[in-house]
């Protein structure tokens, strides 16, 4: 990562539960970023999603909830999200669009932004990888040290 609070590092730790009821898909964690030799930069954040599955689309709405920490700047930050999915019928790929607000400490250096991505996903047994777009609002006279840009995305997920 760019260096962040004099990290050079981010480690991500969470849990959660799924389950599912009357057709709806239910999600909810809670995860840990931490920071090796951070300076006052780990936070916690809870999340929740709901999810419905229609054939080869998959709709979600969730959110996202760091409550007031002081590495937060005694702060607090909801996030919130639409994605839709897509799958292409016969094929491994699906394609995904999301399309999120945040407001809080986490936002950025107006408090307030919105982001978005698009992209495809291809899975193979338990290996998922993935290429997206993904912007915000942030426009760079508002963030000089360019934290927050447009950025094509490479991903690899192994399920274990």
């Amino acid at each position: 990562i760019a260096e962040f609070a004099g990290a050079r590092t981010e480690v991500d730790i969470y849990g959660g539960w799924r389950g599912s009821l009357g057709g709806l898909d239910l999600d909810a964690g809670i995860t840990g970023y931490f920071y090796p030799s951070g300076q006052d930069a780990t936070y916690f954040e809870l999340t929740g999603s709901l999810g419905y599955t229609l054939g080869p689309v998959e709709t979600k709405l969730g959110i996202a909830y760091a409550p007031n920490q002081s590495n937060l700047g005694n702060d607090d930050s909801f996030y919130a999200y639409g994605q839709v999915k897509a799958g292409l019928p016969g094929t491994p790929v699906t394609f995904v669009a999301q399309v999120g607000h945040e407001d809080g400490a986490l936002a950025g250096p107006t408090g307030e932004k919105w982001d978005w991505s698009l992209g495809a996903q291809v899975v193979k047994d338990r290996f998922t990888l993935g290429l997206s777009y993904v912007d915000t609002d942030i426009y760079r006279r508002f963030d000089p040290d360019k934290l927050a840009h447009a950025g094509v995305f490479l991903s690899l997920s192994i399920a274990i």
